[in-house]
């Protein structure tokens, strides 16, 4: 039923083919089990693939925010020393520094 449930664009176009036999008039229980299987459905399309998405849209964020991160230390940290823009700026000019020593 998963196969074919997932195979097909929703449950109600497999249900009738399932539980429906010739001769027998099971209405109650075709009703019950349509509802318990749209429901499974629900739960693992709706709800697992948006926890999956939600965890790869996390995962994309933390990458931009050190790309960030990155780009801030490179603007503002001396390579080679390791010593921030804002001591430099105390005693003499970063980019000074950072052209002529370096």
């Amino acid at each position: 039923m998963l196969n074919l449930g997932l195979r097909t664009s929703g449950v109600t176009e497999f249900i009738p083919y399932i539980y429906f036999n010739e001769g027998e008039n099971n209405i109650g229980e075709y009703i019950a089990r349509w509802i318990y299987d749209l429901s499974y459905f629900f739960i693992v399309i709706t709800i697992l693939l948006n926890l999956i998405f939600g965890m790869i849209i996390d995962a994309f964020g933390e990458l931009r925010d050190q790309k960030i991160q990155d780009e801030e230390d490179h603007a503002n940290v001396c390579f080679i020393c390791g010593i921030e823009r804002s001591e430099f700026e105390r005693h003499g000019n970063y980019d000074d520094h950072v052209e002529r020593e370096h």
